[in-house]
């Protein structure tokens, strides 16, 4: 019995709309995400690990991807590694373009939070920001802490309505902020 979300996949045609192969799940952007990144052949566990998905995820999604033909895998003795198949039209028209525009689209966002905060804050720390889920730690001068408070929960609610991502804004004075930011 087919599940509700491989009925789901399906177009008119029958076949599996090219999205749906290429990013099935989080654990599949991650690592489409890892091979694109990091322009090299990678070690299963390599890849698994710097895509925060375990190794036996990591190669159950890579061997599905590898039967989409979206990713090669090359065994090399007992081990095997894993590179995008850059021959692959979804990989290089849609997939390579999309994380490529997903990037540019993070160092703006982290440009225009710097370039709003600096000028109010001693310091600014983004943690995870360019996955969407982070942090952003702001450490003010006691004068400007309401005034910061206010952009950072305005800020936070821009970003959750345009990109869906889910920034923390943390305000400190530089007397209460935590060590390791001072």
């Amino acid at each position: 019995m087919a599940r509700k979300t491989d009925n789901f996949r399906r177009t008119v045609t029958g076949g599996l709309h090219p999205l749906s192969a290429a990013l099935p799940t989080p654990a599949a952007l991650s690592i489409l995400r890892v091979l694109a990144n990091i322009n090299a052949r990678l070690s299963l566990r390599q890849v698994g690990r710097i895509a925060g998905v375990s190794h036996e995820t990591c190669a159950h999604v890579l061997a599905e991807l590898a039967r989409s033909r979206l990713v090669e895998i090359h065994r090399i003795g007992k081990s095997s590694t894993a590179s995008l198949n850059d021959g692959n039209a979804i990989i290089s028209e849609l997939i390579l373009p999309l994380l490529d525009r997903e990037r540019q689209m993070v160092d703006e966002i982290g440009r225009d939070i710097d370039r709003q905060f600096a000028p109010l804050c001693l310091k600014v720390v983004m943690r995870g920001v360019m996955t969407g889920v982070g942090s952003v730690d702001l450490i003010v001068a006691e004068e400007n802490l309401a005034r910061v408070r206010r952009l950072a929960e305005e800020t936070a609610a821009g970003l959750e309505e345009r990109y869906g991502f889910d920034i923390e804004f943390r305000v400190h004075t530089f007397a209460d902020a935590p060590l390791e930011l001072v």
